[in-house]
């Protein structure tokens, strides 16, 4: 069978279907040329149907003058006829993980659609690049699995535009694929130099191979985009029908004098349904009531107040606030009711985990390891020292976060000031023995106790007796003392960058000359041990 060997480009003017050329059937350059036209037709017509579908219906069918005709009363009939794709899309349901699609059951596509919602306002700071390398590892694999047919070069040139955001890479690529670019059909060959690649070109003559995604790769942050990105079409689509559905509706109500007016903001077209009331009686829209709850629960504070003109002293019930507010920020608001309300009750032996807002009452004095029941918790805690359970230590024995936190610093300090690097291949390492003249793998030369590059051959022009640097020195003594120089700057440092710890004394000291956390806890353990004996 022939193949057309051309490219098809949407946006010219569409041939007459009803061509005058004499009837009869078309042989050779007549025929390729008709059969182009007739393509090229008929995909202007039908814009979402597949052109290799018309393609091959045109070619079942004998080169007559009717031919384009009785394909398009068969299109027109076919309710089941291959629906274009975009060029280089991937099917995307058969891409999405268990974890992407743990994070689509999460969006709520009726709350982000009102407004409401984690993504009420699309998906949050689009325009800040991410920092994280397993977000811009997988953004690079999925985008490469979806358009399979675009190159590499241009991927990366639009993920450089899109300042490496996924979402906004994406929409950016399938405007490409959909707008204006020639689509070559089924079977179409092109000749190309040998030894030669087009410059600059977007598109590919072979799809590429699907690539697999490491299980190690994982990012929360991309799952989320990702999962939106599959779902900000139908949050585009429900709202716009939310909008007419609205404008419908407000057009009924007007006709039948059914509009209210907002006590507040005193707008006079309010549909009933976007009304609420205080505990009075007062309407007000929606909107001045979720501005007034949103600062009131910004303050802390809990009682939201009636608006009314008037000075009404009653506030607006739980259920008024609930078809108010966004589904987060009121659960977080009826949470801190309920706190405040059992702190006000006054009951004894409640204890708090120190992770939410989960409360119980716990009256033996004997059980000191607090368990959170909350679903989306679930941790255990000390209850005196609201640390992570610490069993079967005792609360002085454990190192604190604040401890843990000047620990590390400190200890990443002293690691440092140990390693050294090379001048020519910043490769790290350190000098166990020997002499002071270090060669690295590469070849480079270098000082060890001043790091300063050395030339190949005349090393010895830089150490000597009268010189700052010797050629021999103790190693393990040097290294001690730049060690614990490096550790008492950190400490120092550590502690004028963060005054409230000031003066914390560390149970594990990386130094040594303080009270060791083992020491400690041995103390402890014989203590404990001669009270047994007694």
């Amino acid at each position: 069978s022939r193949h057309c060997k051309t490219a098809f480009k949407p946006g010219q003017k569409p041939p007459c279907l009803c061509s005058g050329r004499p009837a009869g059937k078309l042989r050779g350059e007549d025929e390729r040329g008709q059969m182009m036209e007739d393509v090229q037709a008929l995909s202007e017509i039908f814009t979402d149907i597949d052109p290799n579908y018309i393609f091959e219906e045109l070619q079942s069918l004998p080169p007559t003058p009717d031919r384009c005709v009785i394909v398009a009363e068969k299109i027109a009939n076919n309710k089941n006829a291959p629906k274009r794709k975009f060029l280089g899309e991937l099917d995307r349901s058969s891409c999405v993980s268990g974890q992407e699609k743990k994070f689509m059951d999460e969006i709520d596509v009726e709350e982000a659609a009102r407004g409401r919602g984690m993504f009420a306002n699309g998906f949050p700071d689009p325009g800040t690049a991410s920092e994280s390398v397993e977000y811009k590892e997988l953004c690079w694999l999925y985008l490469k699995n979806e358009f399979t047919m675009i190159s590499a070069n241009h991927i990366r040139s639009i993920l450089s535009l899109a300042n490496g955001r996924y979402f906004l890479a994406r929409s950016m690529l399938a405007e490409d694929v959909s707008g204006g670019e020639a689509i070559v059909f089924a079977g179409a060959k092109r000749r190309r130099k040998k030894g030669k690649r087009e410059a600059g070109a977007k598109f590919l003559r072979k799809p590429r191979k699907h690539e697999e995604v490491p299980e190690r790769i994982k990012c929360d942050a991309f799952h989320r985009e990702y999962a939106y990105s599959h779902k900000e079409a139908m949050i585009r689509a429900r709202k716009n029908e939310i909008i007419n559905d609205h404008e419908n509706r407000l057009a009924i109500c007007r006709a039948e004098g059914l509009l209210l007016t907002c006590e507040c903001c005193f707008e006079d077209e309010v549909l009933p349904e976007d009304m609420v009331e205080c505990n009075k009686g007062h309407p007000f829209c929606k909107e001045c009531v979720r501005r007034t709850a949103n600062e009131v629960i910004g303050l802390g504070k809990f009682r939201v107040g009636c608006l009314h003109m008037a000075g009404c002293s009653e506030e607006f019930p739980l259920f008024a606030l609930k078809e108010s507010l966004p589904k987060s920020i009121f659960d977080g608001y009826e949470r801190r009711v309920q706190e405040r309300d059992i702190e006000t009750a006054g009951l004894s032996g409640l204890e708090r985990c120190p992770f939410c807002s989960y409360a119980v009452i716990m009256e033996s004095k004997a059980d000191s390891v607090f368990r959170c029941k909350s679903p989306a918790c679930g941790k255990e805690s000390c209850r005196w020292c609201k640390e992570p359970s610490h069993i079967p230590l005792r609360c002085d024995e454990v190192e604190k976060k604040s401890e843990k936190d000047m620990r590390c610093f400190i200890e990443e300090k002293m690691t440092q000031a140990l390693v050294r690097n090379c001048w020519k291949c910043k490769r790290n390492f350190f000098k166990v023995e020997g002499c002071n003249h270090m060669t690295c793998s590469c070849g480079a030369e270098m000082c060890y106790l001043c790091g300063k590059r050395l030339a190949k051959g005349k090393y010895m022009e830089h150490f000597g007796e009268d010189k700052p640097c010797k050629l021999t020195t103790n190693t393990k003594a040097f290294n001690r003392k730049r060690v614990q120089e490096a550790g008492k700057a950190a400490l120092s440092k550590y502690r004028e960058d963060h005054p409230e710890v000031h003066n914390l004394e560390l149970k594990y000291n990386p130094m040594g000359n303080g009270k060791g956390k083992k020491k400690k806890i041995r103390q402890a353990k014989s203590k404990r041990k001669r009270k047994r004996r007694r």
